[in-house]
């Protein structure tokens, strides 16, 4: 079982890691401190293409917290020249008692912005097994 404070440690080590390009860390007690550990591992971290956080209690706060780094004009970074995460292609959250705040968050991070610039990389997303609701998805549109 890994801990907030095992994947604080953990992600230091991934943050310019060039060979793990796969991450599992489903069914394991991380909360929002390990989505902020990891979304803190996701801005510089532009190997990783596969992450699971299946089965984690992450809320609507660290779906949120997850987001920023993979959202163009939300992580402009001056250190990594203005950039977003766009190596990550495959994004597990199911089951992580995500919200309609989450979901929002996720929809900013695939909606083109007024420059027409949007997450382009993603390319598989798992929202099964959340507390999303056919109505309310309906609301978060992907079209400008």
């Amino acid at each position: 079982v890994i801990k907030p404070e095992d994947t604080r440690i953990l992600c230091n080590d991934l943050n310019f890691n060039p060979l793990v390009t796969s991450l599992n860390l489903s069914s394991n007690f991380l909360g929002l401190d390990g989505a902020l550990a990891i979304a803190a591992m996701l801005h510089s971290n532009r190997v990783l293409t596969e992450l699971n956080l299946s089965g984690n209690w992450l809320t609507d706060d660290g779906v949120r917290a997850l987001a920023v780094p993979l959202t163009p004009l939300l992580s402009l970074d001056p250190l990594l020249d203005g950039t977003y995460n766009n190596a990550l292609t495959h994004l597990n959250l199911s089951a992580t008692r995500m919200g309609p705040g989450g979901a929002e968050a996720l929809a900013l991070m695939l909606k083109p912005s007024h420059n027409g610039i949007y997450n382009t990389a993603i390319k598989v997303l798992n929202l099964s097994q959340n507390e999303l609701t056919v109505g309310r998805a309906a609301t978060i549109e992907l079209e400008p």
